[in-house]
């Protein structure tokens, strides 16, 4: 046992040394070096192999018959030299893969597809399919390991990797290759966050009060084990999710329950450390009068306020980017597993990693002629309605404002109803993007019939106008559905003509269905990919971190007058209520007040909905733009969304919570101990 103190003792001299930092780093170095290289290899190996795939298939024609095509119809697989790939999974899809002209539409994706088996699990295609991908994550985990080693953390990082290959072994030899995965991203994980604090103090190291006061917060973070405390919930939590998501659902619901359930966890989590932290470095300081010391010196109050406020948005950063890489790494594994068929592996790559655009049908209102006269007809026709204007009962204008919301209600809504046997013509524009872009469009439709029971399936057409083509399709009422639509459909002047018409097509020819359908006015949608999944995350990052600094600011200004127990209770009720404001919103237009309660319950009532829609009016920007949401449905966070979190939240809120704050704290004598002891 002294043995091991011994080393032990001499190990930390030595991290701590300049000649043993730089052992240190040679040596982590090199075995981060080992354990990425075989990732490098099985790219090399894959991407030779997967560009004879792709070779084959380009010579691939279903109308011609040629052998290759054949084969891919006939057995689902691609021979080359002598060994064939694929088998039943593809032969199952290789008829849809052709398009009109006989050749392989994906070719790319198909090839992805059937190589899909060869590939180990520690080998994700989003990786190896990549010639400058693996290079990428060789050079960072060289750069990480020789950079642990150099800031002091060579024997901190050694136990990781120890710990992390020890876990890793046993989880191989038990055949557990999802717990490998999941050990061996917490270490990577729990490596770079030592890193990440080493790094955010020297970030903080300047002279100025603000980045002393920032890096303090920062130090009593990792002396307290606050942020300890947060990152290790992450590296709990998040590999945990990968190990409880069920491989046997389809690939794409796989990758969206764990963008969903990853990304909101990690919000929380920081947005949760953020208030908790920031109530408590500032009320307790000046509770213990060790803001005295900082104070009476020549540092201004607002210094003391706008350094706290670093120090927690230097923190968060350093927690969401740490969490955003791992779920990156776990993404990329997630995307290993096999898809059910071709069209879902399409999905996760064109529906889900991706940012799309949506736009809606145009539905064209009626005119200001069309609308005076029904308006009038509606007046003339109608005796009593008339009397009660010329009497003044009813004024005239209210009466026409009244009639002109409601039958502009009704036209739209006849638009989006369809009688058994008729059908409608949508028009989508501003898609001449996507038509010059070549990539495939998704059609995004949800209709309602009948009784809206969930055994019941419906019938409908859809039909393109630009060369006359159809498809018939099944729904059921309620239920959300994607169909893929080529870009050649596209009009030159990027408008798209859709026809749906409420249609049976049988053995006989077409039949009237016996329910009408229709269809709220953002259920009918093209969506059509603008940015890549990478940018569109990078934005997500930067939306919570401008909620996020916002949080910090008021946790501060919140604590800097107010007693730790009621800074906490206020922040958290408005970081509450500001997540909520969607579903609030909602509930405040629906809410109404009852007028056959009693004249007390009624007065109650107006009073909830009174601080119900105040609360909405001030708070409802905060969960305007959803990055979690968006990111799982695979939207583009766009320029507009941005610019209002970013400079609506993250700069407009965070200096008026700072302003006031200091409004309040200026007028606090610091000097008056309030305290116990």
């Amino acid at each position: 046992m002294n043995l091991v103190f011994e080393v032990w003792r001499r190990l930390r001299e030595m991290s701590a040394s300049p000649r043993g930092r730089i052992v240190f780093a040679t040596a982590l170095g090199l075995v981060a070096l080992g354990l990425t290289l075989p990732l490098q290899l099985e790219s090399m190996r894959y991407l030779e192999l997967r560009g004879q795939v792709e070779d084959v298939l380009a010579r691939a024609n279903a109308e011609e018959r040629t052998p290759e095509a054949v084969e891919l119809v006939e057995r689902g697989t691609v021979t080359i030299g002598s060994t064939p790939f694929g088998g039943p999974p593809v032969a199952a899809i290789a008829v849809q893969v052709f398009d009109e002209k006989g050749r392989v539409s994906a070719p790319r994706e198909l090839a992805s597809f059937i190589l899909a088996p060869t590939l180990p699990e520690w080998a994700p295609e989003p990786v190896v399919g990549s010639s400058t991908t693996p290079i990428l994550i060789i050079a960072v985990a060289v750069a990480v390991a020789a950079a642990a080693g150099l800031t002091g953390l060579g024997l901190a990082a050694t136990i990781t990797i120890l710990a992390t290959a020890l876990v890793s072994a046993i989880a191989w030899q038990q055949g557990v290759i999802t717990w490998v995965i999941a050990a061996a991203g917490a270490g990577a994980t729990l490596l770079l966050f030592l890193l990440s604090t080493r790094l955010a103090l020297f970030v903080l190291s300047g002279s100025n009060p603000v980045c002393s006061i920032a890096q303090g917060v920062v130090r009593e973070a990792i002396r307290l084990r606050v942020a300890a405390f947060f990152m290790g919930a992450t590296l709990v939590l998040i590999p945990a999710i990968v190990v409880w998501i069920s491989p046997d659902q389809p690939l794409r619901y796989q990758v969206q329950t764990f963008l969903s359930r990853s990304t909101g966890l990690l919000y929380a989590l920081v947005a949760t450390m953020t208030l908790f932290l920031g109530c408590a470095t500032t009320a307790f300081e000046l509770r213990d009068r060790q803001a005295w010391q900082t104070l009476c010196k020549p540092v201004a109050r607002w210094q003391f306020l706008v350094g706290k406020w670093l120090g927690l948005v230097v923190l968060a950063v350093t927690l969401l980017g740490v969490g955003s890489s791992s779920i990156a790494g776990f993404l990329s594994y997630l995307r290993t597993r096999p898809a059910k068929d071709l069209p879902d592996a399409v999905a996760v790559t064109e529906e889900v990693l991706v940012g799309r655009q949506g736009v809606l049908p145009e539905f064209k209102p009626l005119s200001r002629e069309e609308l005076i006269e029904s308006i009038d007809r509606e007046i003339d026709g109608d005796a009593i309605l008339r009397e009660d204007i010329d009497r003044g009962v009813r004024k005239e204008l209210d009466v026409r404002r009244t009639l002109a919301q409601d039958k502009q209600k009704a036209h739209l809504a006849s638009l989006r109803l369809m009688a058994p046997g008729q059908s409608r013509e949508y028009l989508f524009h501003g898609l001449r993007e996507a038509r010059n872009s070549g990539r495939m469009i998704s059609l995004r439709y949800k209709f309602h019939a009948g009784a809206e029971d969930a055994h019941e399936v419906h019938p409908i057409l859809l039909r393109f106008p630009k060369n006359g083509s159809w498809t018939d399709r099944q729904f059921v009422a309620g239920q959300v559905y994607v169909f893929t639509v080529p870009p050649d459909l596209i009009e030159d002047d990027g408008t798209l003509r859709i026809e749906v018409a409420n249609i049976a097509v049988d053995g006989q020819g077409f039949v009237e269905p016996k329910w009408s359908i229709n269809f709220e006015p953002d259920d009918l949608e093209v969506l059509y990919p603008v940015i890549g999944f990478g940018e569109n995350y990078l934005r997500a990052l930067l939306v919570d971190l401008s909620k996020v600094a916002f949080l910090a600011m008021l946790s501060v200004a919140a604590a800097s007058f107010l007693s730790f127990p009621i800074a906490c209770l206020l922040a958290f009720s408005i970081f509450a209520i500001g997540s909520i404001s969607p579903f609030l919103a909602i509930s405040v237009d629906y809410y109404s007040v009852s007028k056959d309660a009693p004249v007390v319950i009624q007065w109650v009532q107006i009073a909830i909905k009174g601080v119900a829609t105040a609360a909405n009016w001030m708070l409802g920007g905060f969960g305007v733009v959803d990055a979690t949401e968006m990111l799982v449905r695979g939207r583009v966070i766009g320029g507009d969304a941005l610019l209002r979190v970013v400079g609506g939240i993250g700069i407009f809120w965070t200096a008026l919570t700072l302003t006031i704050g200091y409004a309040c704290f200026r007028r606090k004598e610091v000097a008056i101990y309030s305290g116990h002891g």
